[in-house]
């Protein structure tokens, strides 16, 4: 679930000219690019060979560093990831994309106190990032702050409502305190977002089973 939302929110780029086919990149920035087209066809080690070229041509050119984290990610290579993300927040502090990508590589490795950490810094830097929401309340619900979790999912509704994943986080939240009608009633909303969202249909049927098994 991550991987694929996350491909999502890859770097774009400033347009430059694209090499003819069979032509070999001369800057940074095309090798990102090449790099991103790699990813997305989840060829992870020609995107990060096209990553680390573009670093070496430029070592301060942070969507290099933060590409090449999604890449490493891509195989499962967290730590590697992590200290990409690191990098890219080192050259540009102001990242917010990297920081959220930190979070996520965090609370994969199960530091939900740093994952939610990153999280913050990146909505402080973006106040609009409704992945950063969404994704922090997941942390605070793996914590058993539903309440939290319920705030934070709210929040990246509102910056995005069809946002089928934040609709999914609230509905486990209020499932977890016990609204077993507020869970259905998200679950269901992110059917409708996106009705090839398999886990909402699991958990929705899980308050219903219970409801029905209790008349």
């Amino acid at each position: 679930m991550k991987r694929a939302t996350h491909l999502t929110l890859l770097v774009v780029l400033f347009v430059v000219v694209w090499p003819v086919q069979g032509q070999t990149p001369t800057t940074s920035a095309v090798y990102v690019n090449r790099g991103i087209t790699r990813s997305n066809k989840h060829d992870y080690d020609g995107a990060i060979a096209d990553y680390t070229k573009a670093i070496e041509i430029d070592p301060r050119n942070a969507s290099a560093y933060e590409n090449r984290g999604d890449a490493r990610d891509g195989k499962d290579d967290l730590d590697g990831a992590m200290a990409d993300y690191t990098k890219a927040i080192e050259v540009n502090p102001q990242f917010a994309l990297a920081y959220y990508s930190r979070g996520v590589a965090r609370n994969a490795k199960g530091d939900h106190d740093g994952a939610i950490s990153d999280y913050t810094k990146a909505i402080e830097l973006n106040p609009q990032f409704a992945y950063a929401y969404c994704f922090r309340g997941m942390s605070r619900y793996a914590k058993g702050d539903h309440d939290g979790a319920i705030a934070d999912s709210t929040q990246a509704i509102g910056i995005d409502p069809r946002y089928a994943l934040a609709y999914y986080v609230r509905g486990a939240a209020r499932h977890g305190k016990g609204d077993d009608d507020g869970a259905i009633a998200d679950y269901t909303k992110a059917i409708e977002v996106d009705f090839k969202f398999a886990p909402a249909y699991a958990l929705r049927g899980l308050p219903l089973l219970f409801n029905w098994e209790d008349q």
